[in-house]
């Protein structure tokens, strides 16, 4: 005779979730959702994607700051060391910051929406293209929460089902030129 005894067995639809994350839903898919829909997606992913080559780039141009700051180019040597140590660190903070911005833009993790969310805040203070960039982030990552975390739209998802809804309505609006021509519409 067992000391404890087997719990019994409960099938996964009567287990009640009351902390942590709920399970993962299956996403709907892209061809069910409305044109309209689908032409946001597109136009955010392309925007979050070109955040991404831009923080890219604006982290390399702040750590090069650094360590041409460091190495005593561009004026920094004339600095009082105080001045050029915190210099230092406030251009490699923000590097840093842009090196994580241009991960969460491309791999799009869960935190990623939080991440761009707060990297575009930032922008907004370096008037007058920070402002743009900023407004362009906050715009993209707020609308279109489908494009962070594991349940995520991918970019070449979003790209083909845009591209295939572009050619069906091409072709659909061929066949009524053509039907026109032809008197049937």
């Amino acid at each position: 005779m067992p000391l404890v005894e087997a719990p019994p067995q409960i099938a996964a639809e009567e287990i009640e979730f009351t902390h942590g994350d709920p399970p993962v839903v299956p996403k709907t898919g892209l061809s069910a959702c409305s044109e309209k829909k689908v032409k946001q997606l597109w136009q955010d992913s392309r925007n979050i994607n070109g955040l991404g080559v831009l923080w890219s780039f604006t982290s390399l141009v702040l750590v090069g700051l650094v360590v041409l700051m460091n190495i005593g180019i561009s004026g920094a040597s004339e600095a009082l060391p105080l001045e050029g140590l915190l210099g230092g660190a406030v251009l490699g903070a923000l590097g840093f910051l842009h090196v994580y911005g241009a991960y969460v833009a491309f791999a799009r993790p869960a935190s990623g929406q939080t991440g761009v969310i707060v990297l575009s805040t930032i922008s907004l203070a370096s008037f007058p293209v920070g402002t743009a960039v900023g407004v362009i982030g906050l715009i993209a990552s707020t609308r279109s929460k489908e494009l962070f975390g594991i349940e995520r739209f991918r970019s070449f998802e979003i790209n083909k089902e845009w591209k295939q809804r572009k050619k069906d309505a091409k072709l659909k609006k061929k066949e009524l030129k053509r039907a026109r021509k032809e008197g049937r519409a």
